[in-house]
């Protein structure tokens, strides 16, 4: 089932699987010879740690309802129906995904007030705190970003690279599989350092909008730790090199977020662009324009 360069045989997988379980096998690292080894780890506690009253509380979650008669409540809203269906996907505790999309809409909320705050003010300056920023000289900032689909939870991943003056050096995105948001995000980070280090590049900023995945990432606990995919990524942060993750808002994310999206109408295989798309162009020349005039603003130019 694994290939001669360690990844899955897809050739061979295909013929005995359906597309459906592939989705879902696609986003598991291959085994590694020098991998730790397996153990049983409790799936619905983020820390993959078991606790009695987890195990009673997922045991009895179809026999006695938690918060029982909030249900009932949600149904006598006065409102249209599909409101009445998105706040209970809000409260139903089985649809994790409705986390992710409360996220980017606290994201949004806040991209919205440094617009207006900039509209006020008449100045780039504040626009400027939201806006992607240049790394350190000699520095390459790379940002990565996942899109799920919230039906099917199909992934796709995208990432960006930009050397200190801003400028396009290389983009990537690709199709995944099926999985949640927090690891779609983790094989974000995973899939950029591997390429950062093949290009050589050994002073890296890696930015990505999900906080908890950053957190996962720079964590010295035990939480994901039984994760391969965790595990590959520290892995990877301990090599001969210097590399600092860490989290921003989606606003200073929107060209990773771009290639995300694009990524789902690819396959398995990786598009790389060595060129940025045109509407990923008009968000790089909009981001560079802004970062120059605050450059000139900082130097007392113009």
């Amino acid at each position: 089932m694994i290939d001669s360069n360690g990844g899955w045989d897809w050739n061979c997988i295909s013929a005995a699987l359906p597309g459906e379980l592939m989705d879902k096998i696609a986003v598991v690292p291959p085994p590694r010879g020098d991998a730790s080894s397996d153990k049983p780890v409790w799936r619905w506690e983020s820390n993959h740690k078991f606790t009695t009253r987890l195990a009673y509380l997922f045991l009895s979650r179809d026999v006695t309802p938690l918060n029982a008669g909030i249900w009932t409540r949600v149904w006598k809203i006065p409102v249209p129906q599909r409101v009445r269906v998105f706040v209970w996907l809000l409260l139903a505790p089985e649809e994790g995904y409705m986390g992710d999309i409360l996220a980017r809409c606290n994201q949004l909320v806040e991209e919205r007030k440094l617009a207006t705050a900039a509209v006020q003010h008449g100045s780039h300056r504040h626009v400027a705190q939201g806006r992607w920023e240049a790394p350190l000289r000699e520095w390459v900032k790379l940002n990565v970003d996942a899109a799920v689909s919230p039906m099917g939870s199909k992934a796709s991943v995208g990432r960006v690279f930009r050397d200190d003056q801003g400028r396009w050096l290389h983009g990537f995105a690709r199709y995944i599989g099926c999985c949640d948001a927090l690891f779609a995000e983790l094989w974000a980070i995973h899939d950029g350092l591997i390429q950062a280090w093949e290009f050589g590049f050994l002073q890296v900023v890696l930015e990505s909008d999900c906080l908890e995945a950053t957190r996962v990432v720079n964590s010295s606990s035990d939480a994901l730790a039984s994760s391969a995919l965790v595990s590959s990524i520290k892995d990877l942060l301990t090599r001969d090199w210097r590399v600092v993750v860490r989290h921003v808002s989606r606003v200073r994310n929107r060209v990773a977020d771009l290639l995300a999206a694009r990524g789902r109408e690819l396959g398995m295989n990786q598009s790389i662009f060595y060129n940025p798309p045109v509407d990923v162009a008009n968000v790089i020349e909009e981001e560079l324009l802004v970062l120059h005039s605050n450059v000139s603003e900082a130097v007392g130019i113009g």
